[in-house]
């Protein structure tokens, strides 16, 4: 029965992800109607990772070792969720296209320590089955996507046309996003082959998608090539399924 669950699971997310393209697509056409499309999308799905990240911290409960940690993942979404609606509403209700930078960084960018302390908590409880070998490899891993951003990123960024709050956001987001990887991949080291690997592998897939769509923004954004409604919000979305299924599924294995 569980694994019936989990396979309807992973089907709804996969055509959830996949029903998106076409409407990006049509998007290319009809500018007007991506902007009011993504911007009821964003805030709809970060509300629906949150809500379902809120029923494992209900059932896994709210105090002490292992629940607060949970309850640091359902601060973050709640963060994100307001960065969303915040975004939602300078789009569509005050005109400004791209509320970037904004008071929209403030959120996205508080949403990430309550992660760190959560995915800490976990790492401290089960810090001894990470091995030498695994957290070595992890900070290999660590310094490999740093350098992919300081290839791509850093020669667009040091620029004078690039406003020196820009510059840092541009650099900030993608190093986060790395940091919250290489966690998430420990946790992954942890857990796999347990009873909740499964759930820290796709967690840490979510937190690889959206450091991949942090990169890709930033890049564009320098170059001067995004608008609000562009295809390459996509990975962000897809990061926001990929969160709701990695709390449902843990939500099933407790």
């Amino acid at each position: 029965m569980k694994t019936s669950t989990h396979l309807r699971a992973y089907v709804a997310t996969f055509i959830a992800c996949i029903l998106l393209v076409p409407i990006y697509w049509v998007g290319t056409f009809d500018h007007e109607f991506i902007v009011v499309a993504s911007n009821i999308l964003f805030p709809l799905a970060a509300a629906v990772a949150t809500a379902i990240c809120f029923l494992a911290v209900k059932k896994y409960g709210w105090r002490g070792g292992l629940p607060s940690a949970m309850t640091f993942f359902l601060v973050s979404l709640i963060l994100w969720f307001l960065a969303e609606l915040t975004w939602t509403i300078y789009v569509l209700l005050l005109g400004i296209e791209v509320p970037w930078p904004s008071i929209v960084d403030f959120f996205y960018i508080a949403g990430y320590i309550p992660f760190y302390i959560g995915l800490l908590i976990y790492l401290k409880i089960f810090r001894s089955a990470l091995s030498k070998v695994k957290i070595g490899a992890l900070v290999i891993l660590t310094v490999f996507l740093a350098a992919i951003i300081v290839l791509f990123l850093v020669p667009l960024i040091v620029t004078p046309e690039v406003e020196p709050l820009e510059q840092a956001l541009c650099l900030t987001y993608p190093i986060l996003d790395i940091i919250l990887f290489t966690l998430g991949l420990a946790g992954v080291f942890v857990f796999i082959g347990g009873r909740i690997g499964v759930s820290w592998l796709i967690l840490s897939l979510s937190f690889l998608i959206d450091a991949i769509a942090d990169i890709l923004f930033s890049y564009f954004d320098l170059l001067g090539l995004y608008y609000e409604g562009h295809s390459l919000e996509l990975p962000f979305l897809w990061a926001y399924f990929v969160f709701t299924l990695a709390f449902y599924i843990h939500l099933k294995e407790l």
